[in-house]
């Protein structure tokens, strides 16, 4: 079998490996030869992804991520992040989304001043794909993402969740970090044992948006057909009323946010398109207390993002009295519409209304 393409040198490197199944990797002081050892493994890795190999492609991203992270712990001398022509070859032979440009893009959005440093500008206007991921990691990291090198010693603790117990493992200090609850489950006077707890009420699914969100901080994929959008109201409020549960309230305003824009963007389309289900608002009422964020959010949807013509609706007075609290706020909304006209409406604003502040009080009462 030929492998004109191959180097020499990289494919002897890949044999070592295959024999001892280990890496030699020694991180030098200076960063020339800093340089060569974050090619020879990139090129290592670039094979390694060629003929799919996972568990060594595994092995040098544990050795790139722990160098990077050594140094973000004890602040070297050598600043070990990948030298910018390296990223130039990294995103000349790896595909879109690949392991090995998250972690290129991870080193430049944490741990690089790209203000200060002679050069980034034109490599960035040669490398559109990088400055496009680049963008996206910053604006992650401005949004409020975990540093992904931050966590990678901290403690898993185990969750189970839903009659099924079905299995949650998740850092416990970035879980505590967002939610006081948690935070006095596993580090208070009556934190749990062994590093796990029984979540028996909670929806695994439900459970799964968070746990997303903790990592990406990012919220449920947007709708994009009408059959969807009372799952999608539905699937927010529950995530919303998880978080409440859990006293997160950052998690409760970015979920206040996704609903905001959505509501801005297709109300009075009808009462099964541009507004929550009453089922939805029943169960959320259940859940919350007179002044909550969510309880205005819903008021306020069918307030001003109900068409009008639905109110001369026959079923709409029995559908009102399955949630008799939901009838009344909304009664004293719609006078307050009618006193104020269009200068009342809550979806021209910005979202400030429906957020919650770090005491627990909507930002609009304080």
């Amino acid at each position: 079998m030929e492998l004109l393409e191959e180097n020499d040198t990289v494919f002897e490197n890949f044999i070592q490996w295959v024999y001892r199944r280990k890496l030699d990797v020694s991180w030098p002081d200076d960063k020339q030869s800093s340089k060569t050892v974050y090619q020879d493994l990139l090129n290592l890795y670039i094979l390694a992804d060629k003929y799919n190999i996972g568990s060594l492609m595994d092995q040098i991203m544990a050795s790139l991520f722990n160098a990077v992270r050594h140094h973000t712990q004890t602040r070297t001398r050598c600043l070990r992040l990948p030298p910018l022509d390296v990223v130039a070859h990294v995103y000349l032979h790896s595909a879109r989304g690949s392991k090995l440009r998250r972690f290129v893009t991870a080193c430049f959005s944490w741990f690089q001043d790209l203000k200060y440093h002679e050069g980034y500008s034109e490599v960035l206007s040669e490398l559109p794909e990088f400055a496009a991921d680049l963008a996206v990691a910053l604006t992650a990291r401005l949004g409020g993402a975990a540093d992904p090198f931050c966590f990678e010693n901290d403690p898993l603790v185990t969750l189970e969740v839903g009659p099924g117990k079905s299995l949650f493992h998740v850092h416990k200090g970035l879980l505590c970090q967002v939610s006081p609850v948690f935070d006095a489950a596993f580090k208070g006077a009556f934190k749990e044992n062994c590093g796990s707890m029984r979540l028996s009420d909670d929806n695994p699914a439900v459970f799964e948006y968070l746990v997303q969100w903790l990592y990406k901080r990012k919220v449920l994929a947007s709708a994009v057909a009408k059959k969807q959008n009372m799952v999608r109201y539905s699937n927010h409020v529950e995530l919303y009323l998880l978080a409440d549960k859990y006293g997160m309230v950052l998690l409760k305003n970015h979920v206040m946010r996704s609903l905001f824009d959505h509501m801005k963007k297709h109300r009075g389309a009808g009462v099964n398109w541009g507004v929550p289900d009453i089922n939805t608002i029943s169960h959320a009422y259940a859940l919350t207390t007179e002044n909550s964020c969510l309880r205005r959010f819903l008021v306020a949807s069918w307030t001003w993002g109900l068409s009008l013509s639905m109110y001369g609706s026959s079923v709409l007075p029995e559908t009102l009295l399955v949630t008799p609290e939901f009838a009344a706020d909304l009664a004293i909304a719609l006078a307050g519409r009618a006193r104020g006209g269009i200068e009342g409406d809550l979806f021209i604003a910005d979202v400030s209304p429906f957020l919650e502040s770090t005491d627990g009080k909507p930002q609009g009462e304080r």
